[in-house]
Protein backbone atom coordinates (compact mmCIF):
# COMPACT_ATOMS: atom_id res chain seq x y z
CA UNK A 1 0.00 0.00 0.00
CA UNK A 2 2.87 2.35 0.98
CA UNK A 3 4.45 1.42 -2.28
CA UNK A 4 1.50 2.41 -4.52
CA UNK A 5 1.22 5.69 -2.52
CA UNK A 6 5.10 6.68 -3.28
CA UNK A 7 4.85 5.73 -6.88
CA UNK A 8 1.55 7.18 -7.25
CA UNK A 9 3.20 10.52 -5.87
CA UNK A 10 6.37 10.25 -7.92
CA UNK A 11 3.98 9.80 -11.04
CA UNK A 12 1.64 13.10 -9.92
CA UNK A 13 5.53 15.07 -9.78
CA UNK A 14 7.13 14.60 -12.81
CA UNK A 15 3.50 15.18 -14.45
CA UNK A 16 3.48 18.60 -12.76
CA UNK A 17 7.25 18.94 -13.58
CA UNK A 18 6.42 18.31 -17.47
CA UNK A 19 3.62 20.59 -17.22
CA UNK A 20 5.83 23.26 -15.68
CA UNK A 21 8.64 23.40 -18.42
CA UNK A 22 6.54 22.78 -21.46
CA UNK A 23 6.77 24.82 -24.28
CA UNK A 24 4.25 27.23 -25.57
CA UNK A 25 4.38 28.07 -28.87
CA UNK A 26 1.75 27.47 -32.00
CA UNK A 27 0.52 29.38 -34.94
CA UNK A 28 -2.30 31.22 -35.23
CA UNK A 29 -5.34 31.44 -37.61
CA UNK A 30 -3.93 34.63 -39.35
CA UNK A 31 -0.34 33.13 -40.13
CA UNK A 32 1.55 34.77 -37.54
CA UNK A 33 3.17 32.70 -34.72
CA UNK A 34 3.73 32.72 -30.97
CA UNK A 35 6.26 31.51 -28.58
CA UNK A 36 6.38 31.52 -24.69
CA UNK A 37 10.80 31.72 -23.93
CA UNK A 38 11.22 31.89 -20.72
CA UNK A 39 9.69 35.21 -19.30
CA UNK A 40 9.14 36.63 -22.73
CA UNK A 41 6.51 36.27 -25.03
CA UNK A 42 7.69 36.74 -28.83
CA UNK A 43 5.02 37.05 -31.83
CA UNK A 44 6.50 36.45 -35.25
CA UNK A 45 5.10 36.37 -38.57
CA UNK A 46 3.56 38.27 -40.67
CA UNK A 47 -0.54 40.00 -40.98
CA UNK A 48 -2.97 39.63 -38.00
CA UNK A 49 -3.36 38.53 -34.90
CA UNK A 50 -6.04 36.39 -34.11
CA UNK A 51 -8.80 38.32 -32.30
CA UNK A 52 -9.73 36.26 -28.92
CA UNK A 53 -12.40 36.31 -26.54
CA UNK A 54 -11.29 37.04 -22.25
CA UNK A 55 -9.57 33.55 -21.25
CA UNK A 56 -8.73 32.10 -24.78
CA UNK A 57 -5.46 33.25 -25.73
CA UNK A 58 -2.99 30.25 -26.16
CA UNK A 59 -0.65 31.76 -22.92
CA UNK A 60 -3.87 32.45 -21.10
CA UNK A 61 -2.54 29.57 -18.08
CA UNK A 62 1.23 31.24 -18.24
CA UNK A 63 0.06 34.77 -18.59
CA UNK A 64 1.82 35.61 -15.43
CA UNK A 65 4.90 34.45 -15.75
CA UNK A 66 4.66 36.89 -18.89
CA UNK A 67 7.17 39.91 -18.27
CA UNK A 68 7.79 41.20 -21.52
CA UNK A 69 6.09 40.94 -25.26
CA UNK A 70 7.73 41.33 -28.19
CA UNK A 71 5.58 41.76 -31.45
CA UNK A 72 7.99 41.54 -34.17
CA UNK A 73 7.73 43.41 -37.95
CA UNK A 74 5.21 42.47 -39.88
CA UNK A 75 2.27 42.13 -37.56
CA UNK A 76 -0.43 44.76 -38.63
CA UNK A 77 -2.86 44.32 -35.92
CA UNK A 78 -2.73 43.36 -32.20
CA UNK A 79 -5.83 41.01 -30.85
CA UNK A 80 -8.17 41.78 -28.72
CA UNK A 81 -7.68 40.63 -25.08
CA UNK A 82 -4.43 39.26 -26.43
CA UNK A 83 -2.36 40.34 -22.92
CA UNK A 84 -5.26 40.74 -21.19
CA UNK A 85 -4.62 40.90 -17.46
CA UNK A 86 -0.68 39.91 -18.05
CA UNK A 87 -0.29 41.14 -14.33
CA UNK A 88 3.62 40.93 -14.37
CA UNK A 89 4.26 42.42 -17.95
CA UNK A 90 6.32 45.25 -17.79
CA UNK A 91 7.57 45.74 -21.14
CA UNK A 92 6.28 45.85 -24.85
CA UNK A 93 7.61 46.46 -27.92
CA UNK A 94 5.47 47.22 -30.96
CA UNK A 95 7.05 47.31 -34.60
CA UNK A 96 6.12 50.31 -37.18
CA UNK A 97 4.36 47.96 -39.28
CA UNK A 98 0.90 47.53 -36.64
CA UNK A 99 -1.64 49.54 -37.52
CA UNK A 100 -4.31 48.84 -35.13
CA UNK A 101 -4.33 47.58 -31.19
CA UNK A 102 -7.33 45.62 -30.72
CA UNK A 103 -9.63 45.84 -27.48
CA UNK A 104 -8.96 45.66 -24.34
CA UNK A 105 -5.47 43.93 -25.97
CA UNK A 106 -3.44 45.48 -22.72
CA UNK A 107 -6.35 45.47 -20.21
CA UNK A 108 -5.16 44.55 -16.75
CA UNK A 109 -1.59 44.76 -17.30
CA UNK A 110 -1.40 46.45 -13.82
CA UNK A 111 3.05 46.16 -14.04
CA UNK A 112 3.13 48.11 -17.12
CA UNK A 113 4.79 51.68 -16.99
CA UNK A 114 4.94 52.92 -20.26
CA UNK A 115 4.22 52.11 -23.60
CA UNK A 116 5.31 53.44 -27.28
CA UNK A 117 3.01 54.09 -30.14
CA UNK A 118 4.54 53.62 -33.20
CA UNK A 119 3.34 56.61 -35.97
CA UNK A 120 1.70 54.14 -38.06
CA UNK A 121 -0.75 53.14 -35.79
CA UNK A 122 -4.14 54.36 -36.93
CA UNK A 123 -6.62 52.64 -34.39
CA UNK A 124 -6.87 51.98 -30.89
CA UNK A 125 -9.92 50.22 -29.57
CA UNK A 126 -11.85 50.53 -26.66
CA UNK A 127 -10.21 49.72 -23.17
CA UNK A 128 -7.33 48.78 -24.76
CA UNK A 129 -5.13 49.94 -21.93
CA UNK A 130 -7.84 50.00 -18.99
CA UNK A 131 -6.84 48.95 -15.71
CA UNK A 132 -3.34 49.72 -16.46
CA UNK A 133 -3.03 51.78 -13.24
CA UNK A 134 0.61 51.77 -13.57
CA UNK A 135 0.62 53.73 -16.71
CA UNK A 136 2.34 56.68 -16.20
CA UNK A 137 3.89 57.33 -19.75
CA UNK A 138 2.58 56.74 -23.27
CA UNK A 139 4.43 58.59 -26.21
CA UNK A 140 2.53 58.73 -29.31
CA UNK A 141 4.62 59.19 -32.60
CA UNK A 142 1.65 59.98 -35.06
CA UNK A 143 1.39 63.13 -36.13
CA UNK A 144 -2.26 62.71 -36.33
CA UNK A 145 -4.67 61.99 -33.12
CA UNK A 146 -4.87 58.43 -33.30
CA UNK A 147 -8.60 57.44 -33.74
CA UNK A 148 -9.42 55.87 -29.96
CA UNK A 149 -11.94 54.48 -28.02
CA UNK A 150 -11.63 55.30 -24.25
CA UNK A 151 -8.45 53.28 -23.51
CA UNK A 152 -7.52 53.73 -20.21
CA UNK A 153 -9.52 54.42 -16.79
CA UNK A 154 -10.49 58.17 -15.31
CA UNK A 155 -7.89 58.27 -12.58
CA UNK A 156 -4.75 56.69 -14.92
CA UNK A 157 -5.56 59.56 -17.51
CA UNK A 158 -5.00 62.39 -14.60
CA UNK A 159 -1.41 61.02 -14.15
CA UNK A 160 -0.25 59.28 -17.49
CA UNK A 161 1.60 61.82 -19.84
CA UNK A 162 1.28 61.81 -23.39
CA UNK A 163 4.08 62.54 -25.42
CA UNK A 164 3.35 63.08 -28.90
CA UNK A 165 5.47 65.19 -31.67
CA UNK A 166 6.29 68.84 -31.24
CA UNK A 167 3.85 70.05 -34.01
CA UNK A 168 0.96 68.04 -33.08
CA UNK A 169 0.38 68.82 -29.26
CA UNK A 170 -2.13 71.59 -30.40
CA UNK A 171 -4.04 69.31 -32.33
CA UNK A 172 -4.23 66.35 -29.55
CA UNK A 173 -5.06 69.26 -26.52
CA UNK A 174 -8.27 69.71 -28.25
CA UNK A 175 -9.01 65.89 -29.35
CA UNK A 176 -12.33 64.78 -27.15
CA UNK A 177 -10.17 61.12 -25.65
CA UNK A 178 -6.66 62.38 -26.22
CA UNK A 179 -7.33 65.91 -24.26
CA UNK A 180 -7.49 64.02 -21.29
CA UNK A 181 -3.86 63.86 -20.66
CA UNK A 182 -0.99 65.90 -19.11
CA UNK A 183 0.08 66.28 -22.67
CA UNK A 184 4.48 67.47 -23.98
CA UNK A 185 6.15 67.27 -26.34
CA UNK A 186 8.40 64.16 -27.69
CA UNK A 187 11.88 64.73 -26.63
CA UNK A 188 14.47 64.66 -29.59
CA UNK A 189 16.43 61.68 -28.48
CA UNK A 190 18.62 59.27 -30.76
CA UNK A 191 17.11 56.32 -28.92
CA UNK A 192 14.38 54.14 -27.61
CA UNK A 193 12.58 55.54 -24.27
CA UNK A 194 13.27 53.65 -21.33
CA UNK A 195 10.11 51.46 -20.18
CA UNK A 196 10.36 51.96 -16.55
CA UNK A 197 8.93 54.11 -15.18
CA UNK A 198 8.85 56.71 -12.22
CA UNK A 199 6.52 59.90 -11.64
CA UNK A 200 6.86 62.90 -12.75
CA UNK A 201 9.78 64.81 -9.84
CA UNK A 202 8.52 68.07 -8.79
CA UNK A 203 9.52 71.33 -9.43
CA UNK A 204 9.93 75.25 -7.55
CA UNK A 205 7.10 76.62 -9.76
CA UNK A 206 4.03 74.75 -11.69
CA UNK A 207 5.01 76.16 -15.02
CA UNK A 208 8.51 74.74 -16.57
CA UNK A 209 10.47 76.57 -19.06
CA UNK A 210 12.04 73.54 -20.81
CA UNK A 211 15.06 73.28 -22.58
CA UNK A 212 15.99 69.88 -23.41
CA UNK A 213 16.07 66.11 -22.47
CA UNK A 214 18.66 63.49 -21.67
CA UNK A 215 19.08 60.04 -21.41
CA UNK A 216 21.13 60.28 -18.26
CA UNK A 217 21.84 63.03 -15.94
CA UNK A 218 25.09 63.39 -17.02
CA UNK A 219 24.08 64.53 -20.14
CA UNK A 220 21.68 66.72 -18.72
CA UNK A 221 24.57 68.43 -16.57
CA UNK A 222 26.45 69.08 -19.69
CA UNK A 223 23.50 71.02 -21.37
CA UNK A 224 22.78 72.93 -18.83
CA UNK A 225 26.64 73.72 -17.85
CA UNK A 226 26.64 75.12 -21.23
CA UNK A 227 23.95 77.10 -20.70
CA UNK A 228 25.67 78.07 -17.59
CA UNK A 229 29.34 78.54 -18.74
CA UNK A 230 28.30 79.93 -22.67
CA UNK A 231 25.73 82.41 -21.90
CA UNK A 232 25.71 82.74 -17.83
CA UNK A 233 22.55 81.22 -17.51
CA UNK A 234 21.30 79.16 -14.51
CA UNK A 235 19.44 76.16 -14.93
CA UNK A 236 17.93 72.88 -12.77
CA UNK A 237 17.68 69.02 -13.97
CA UNK A 238 14.75 67.40 -12.74
CA UNK A 239 14.61 63.20 -12.97
CA UNK A 240 11.60 62.19 -15.21
CA UNK A 241 12.39 58.55 -14.64
CA UNK A 242 15.19 56.13 -14.42
CA UNK A 243 16.60 57.52 -17.97
CA UNK A 244 15.26 60.46 -18.79
CA UNK A 245 16.28 63.95 -17.33
CA UNK A 246 14.78 67.45 -18.01
CA UNK A 247 16.65 70.29 -18.13
CA UNK A 248 14.38 73.19 -16.63
CA UNK A 249 16.21 77.22 -17.00
CA UNK A 250 12.95 78.62 -15.42
CA UNK A 251 9.91 78.17 -13.11
CA UNK A 252 6.55 80.47 -12.62
CA UNK A 253 3.49 80.45 -11.00
CA UNK A 254 1.33 82.09 -13.23
CA UNK A 255 1.26 80.97 -16.65
CA UNK A 256 0.72 84.04 -18.35
CA UNK A 257 4.18 85.50 -16.97
CA UNK A 258 5.69 81.69 -17.93
CA UNK A 259 4.41 82.38 -21.32
CA UNK A 260 5.88 85.76 -21.93
CA UNK A 261 9.14 84.97 -20.04
CA UNK A 262 9.35 82.08 -22.75
CA UNK A 263 9.41 84.47 -25.55
CA UNK A 264 11.76 86.40 -23.77
CA UNK A 265 14.52 83.33 -23.33
CA UNK A 266 13.94 82.38 -26.72
CA UNK A 267 15.22 85.24 -27.88
CA UNK A 268 18.73 84.74 -25.70
CA UNK A 269 21.52 83.25 -27.51
CA UNK A 270 22.30 79.72 -26.89
CA UNK A 271 18.67 78.72 -26.08
CA UNK A 272 17.06 76.35 -28.08
CA UNK A 273 14.19 77.49 -30.44
CA UNK A 274 11.66 74.89 -29.11
CA UNK A 275 12.45 75.09 -25.67
CA UNK A 276 8.73 75.36 -24.44
CA UNK A 277 6.08 75.22 -21.30
CA UNK A 278 5.65 72.09 -19.54
CA UNK A 279 2.76 72.47 -17.16
CA UNK A 280 3.48 70.18 -13.61
CA UNK A 281 -0.15 68.89 -11.83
Amino acid sequence: MKTKVVLTGIILLLSVSSGLSQKISGKMKGGPTYELNGNTLIISGKGVMDNYFETTTPWWHSRKKIEEVIIGEGITHIGNYSFLNCDNLKKVTIPETVVSIGEQSFRGCVALGSIIIPQNVKTIEKYAFFGCSNLRMIDNHSPEPVKIGRIIGMETEETCILRVPRLSVSKYEKDEEWGKFQIVPLPFLNDDTDTSLDPISPGTGRYLIIAGYSRDRQGAEKIGRNLLDKHGYSYSVIRVNDTLYRVSIDSFDDEKKAKRELENWKKKPGIPEDSWIFEQK
